[in-house]
């Protein structure tokens, strides 16, 4: 099986802190506009259907 790098794994707190953390910053940088789960999902790295099965 072959990847295409190492996966980041955090524990729930954390991520959710994370997450937060991102959405904070988009809000402030580009408006209530500029949160989404894809950007957030960027900032942190992961995508977005990864925020969906933890937040969603």
């Amino acid at each position: 099986m072959s990847t295409n790098g190492p996966v980041k794994r955090r524990r729930g707190a954390v991520a959710r802190e994370e997450a937060l953390e991102a959405a904070r910053d988009l809000l402030l940088s580009g408006g209530p506009a500029a949160v989404t789960l894809k950007a957030v999902g960027e900032r942190m790295g992961v995508g977005h259907a990864n925020l969906i099965h933890h937040f969603g």
